[in-house]
């Protein structure tokens, strides 16, 4: 025997009312059968709309009391933010994450066309995946809508599996995303602590891009010493001149009241070349 599921005002009001209404439909309610239905089915928040009721309230006036509490017109705002803020759970499936996006879309944009839907979704989707390698390689199937999208991204985790279970792709490179893979400074001082850490027998296992990045960061250190090597080489040359200069110029400057200093006498023009006569 068909059931009218129940419902407590958290889910989607309009799917509620769809089925409720194809199921008076099928079963050939009449009115005073599908108010007893509806009521009947209201729970939590949803029956508190039946206290006060009046006793010749009839269906409309209790689809209405519900649209204006719990309908999606006056929550619009609220779904958008959900929709946006949406994440990808640790153990949360594909399947399961695009049911949810594509229930948020249909709450958040209900009177939008498939065109404008389908691109919402699909964003919204690839955002929800929080993942950067898998983003990226749903991105690059050029996906056009949200199934699309959805069967790229199953099609890399069947892919990635398969290898991480062959042992081709290491697990933790599988699930290493884009903002781990560029961070370089957190690459850089784990290549230079391996290097450092000489209490180890065995050598550091480095990868490639902390090699590169090791070897930029030395090739700019020698660099450096270089220039600074030549500017403090320029610098001694140039105190050495200064120095031999002043040294010259004092000699000059005192060589002849030296040379009568030095002997006390008179001096012979041909021997004293510095005594004007």
């Amino acid at each position: 025997m068909l059931n009218l599921q129940r419902y407590n005002g958290t889910d989607s009001l309009e799917t509620f009312l769809s089925k409720f209404n194809n199921m008076s439909r099928y079963l050939q309610w009449n009115k005073d059968d599908a108010m007893y239905h509806l009521c009947g089915s209201l729970e939590g928040a949803a029956g508190q709309v039946l206290e006060g009721l009046p006793t010749d309230a009839k269906t409309t006036d209790v689809i209405k009391l519900l649209q204006t509490r719990f309908g999606t017109k006056l929550q619009v705002e609220r779904f958008k933010a959900e929709l946006l803020a949406r994440r990808r759970q640790p153990d949360e499936t594909l399947q399961h994450l695009y049911s949810e996006i594509s229930r948020l879309v249909s709450l958040a944009y209900p009177s939008k066309d498939t065109d404008f839907t389908d691109h919402v979704g699909k964003e919204a989707f690839i955002r929800a995946l929080d993942n950067g390698p898998l983003q990226l390689e749903v991105m690059k199937g050029e996906p056009t809508n949200m199934d699309s999208a959805l069967n790229f991204a199953t099609k890399y985790e069947a892919y990635k599996c398969s290898l991480v279970s062959q042992g081709t792709l290491s697990k933790t490179s599988a699930y290493m995303s884009i903002s781990d893979d560029d961070d370089r400074p957190k690459r850089r001082s784990r290549a230079v602590n391996a290097v450092q850490d000489t209490g180890k027998d065995t050598a550091p296992q480095l990868s490639v891009g902390e090699l590169q990045d090791l070897l930029a960061q030395a090739t700019k250190g020698i660099a450096a010493l270089a220039a600074q090597s030549g500017e403090t080489g320029k610098d001694k040359l140039g105190a050495r001149k200064s120095s031999s200069s002043r040294k010259n110029s004092g000699a000059r400057s005192s060589g002849c009241g030296g040379c009568r200093r030095y002997s006390g006498k008179k001096q012979d023009p041909k021997v004293d070349p510095c005594h004007n006569w």
